[in-house]
């Protein structure tokens, strides 16, 4: 088997017990140009109730003080591609985490480049 031949499966629906909601991030421009990049930057979701796997991952820790942030990245992995990129935010509404949380996503990757699962990296909003 050359390796041609295997294709990445889409995840099983079993893992995808989370949903979403995924809105795009529009900023506007302040009078004296700067960016506004509050909750007034997103529109109304484009996707609702879009299953996925949320994964929190370690949080972040600042060396000089050597305490834990108050950042923490999660990893979110989707069935197709959600359509999300920087600086887009998902919205988790539903599994096994509190409701509502937010997070701005800073990296979105397709898995073995064959669109059958697609990982999206986001830092929460605290």
């Amino acid at each position: 088997m050359d390796g041609s031949s295997i294709d990445m499966r889409t995840p099983s629906a079993r893992i995808l017990i989370n949903t979403v909601s995924l809105q795009k991030f529009a900023p506007s421009l302040d009078p004296d140009s700067a960016t506004i990049a509050d909750d007034s930057a997103y529109g109304p979701p484009f996707a609702s109730n879009v299953p996925c796997s949320a994964q929190p991952q370690k949080p972040s820790r600042d060396p000089a003080q050597q305490r834990i942030g108050a950042s923490r990245e999660w990893k979110f992995i989707f069935g197709a591609n959600p359509g999300v990129t920087i600086q887009d935010r998902i919205t988790l509404t539903g599994g096994c985490c509190a409701a509502q949380q937010k997070f701005i996503v800073t990296l979105t990757r397709d898995l073995c480049m064959r669109g059958g699962a697609w990982e999206v990296f986001a830092n929460e909003l605290v």
